[in-house]
Formats: structure tokens, C-alpha cells, sequence
């Protein structure tokens, strides 16, 4: 795996950032040995899909939730406001 590659080749964190996590059972058993072991530092996703029900992951997978950057994108757009503000801070 790649982040195993990176760690040994002296890469001091291995972060990840996954827009739609559609995780199945499979990836969970995957991935998770990886955050635990730290090969992995952190994983980030966005709360878009729900969770399999039963899933326990690591406390390094952090779900961030989409609702409050949609809901200004919403008001923007009914006010008929620009989008560019949102973007600035970057």
C-alpha cells in the first residue's frame, strides 16, 4: 500500500481526505488495522453517506459534515449572492 511505501520512505504523517465514503465491510476490516497501527494518521471524509450500521472506527477517522457549507450555498443562491466568499479563506 502506498501510505506503508511513504512511512518508510520517511514521510512523517499520511492523511487522507475521502469525499463519498462508501465504505463496505471489506474496506472498514482494511483500513482501520491501518489507523491503528499508524500507517495512516488520519482519515478525513465528509458525512454525505451514511455509515454501515456496526462499524467501529478509529479515532482518527473523522467525519466532517457537509450541512452548514450546503446551507449557505442554498441561501447564496436564493438571494441571489456570490459564492466567492466561501472560497477566500483557501
Amino acid at each position: 500500500m502506498g501510505a506503508r511505501i511513504a512511512k518508510n520512505k520517511g514521510a512523517k504523517s499520511i492523511s487522507f481526505f475521502v469525499v463519498h465514503n462508501d465504505f463496505s465491510l471489506k474496506t472498514h476490516a482494511r483500513i482501520n488495522p491501518l489507523l491503528e497501527d499508524g500507517t495512516i494518521d488520519k482519515i478525513y471524509t465528509l458525512g454525505t453517506l451514511p455509515m454501515i450500521p456496526g462499524q467501529v472506527w478509529h479515532e482518527n477517522f473523522i467525519t466532517l459534515s457537509p450541512a452548514a457549507l450546503i446551507a449557505d450555498v442554498i441561501t447564496r443562491i436564493h438571494t441571489e449572492g456570490h459564492m466567492r466568499e466561501l472560497f477566500l479563506e483557501i
